[in-house]
């Protein structure tokens, strides 16, 4: 019933969740960052909170009456296999704004809080956006990137930390599997093979894997990618 409906209290889910945000990522100048002992499952979490049926639900309501900004969103369209993306989601709840999963029922993946920063700044986003990408969102029980994504939107974060992202996940893949730099020079998917800086700096890559290529390849990757680029990587 349409007299029924009630605006939703911001107060009274931020204080839910920011009960289960325990682990302090980081602290700076800037803020601090904050994440849960595992990922929080927001869909429970506010429809307890607003006595709503169910979690889906839960995610429509949240979406239409408190807002859900991407913080980026990423995609994959490799040759001949079928397009997919996946995106975070930003929930400012006051000081606070909480960064989750979205939900996607094919893979079964519920809507997930991993973490909170404090303020929502660009600067507090970007700092947890490089520190989730350093282990490829392992520390996060997230599976940031299967391959470097060939589209990326963000309205918060830089062409610059995108690429800082790009480095370091294949500073990670590079750890666990030598060759793995390489390896994402050698093939390009058509749609970036065309980016005559790309094709440079992945022969760069090829020719001699040194930092300064690497840094050159994926200053190229990250401008062909971006949807709308800033400035290089590293200037």
């Amino acid at each position: 019933m349409e007299d029924q409906k009630l605006t939703l209290d911001p107060v009274a889910l931020d204080q839910e969740l920011l009960a289960e945000m325990t682990e302090v990522r980081l602290q700076n100048e800037h803020g601090r960052l904050v994440m849960p002992v595992v990922p929080i499952d927001m869909g429970i979490i506010a429809s307890d909170v607003y006595e709503l049926h169910d979690e889906d639900e839960a995610y429509e309501r949240i979406g239409s009456e408190l807002g859900l900004n991407p913080l980026i969103t990423m995609e994959w369209h490799e040759d001949d296999a079928p397009r997919f993306d996946n995106s975070l989601q930003l929930l400012d709840l006051g000081e606070r704004t909480y960064i989750s999963i979205s939900p996607d029922p094919a893979v079964a993946q519920h809507w997930e809080a991993i973490a909170m920063v404090e303020p929502g700044s660009r600067e507090m986003l970007q700092e947890f956006f490089l520190d989730l990408s350093k282990d490829n969102g392992a520390t996060y029980s997230v599976d940031l990137y299967s391959a470097l994504p060939t589209r990326v939107t963000s309205e918060f974060l830089s062409c610059d930390a995108v690429g800082m992202s790009f480095a370091l996940y294949l500073d990670w893949d590079e750890a666990r599997s030598p060759g793995a730099w390489r390896y994402a020079c050698e093939y390009l998917p058509r749609s970036v093979e065309k980016s005559p800086d790309l094709v440079i700096g992945s022969m760069a890559v090829r020719k001699e894997d040194n930092e300064f290529a690497r840094r050159r390849y994926i200053n190229a990757y990250a401008t062909a990618v971006y949807a709308d680029p800033a400035r290089a990587v590293g200037t």
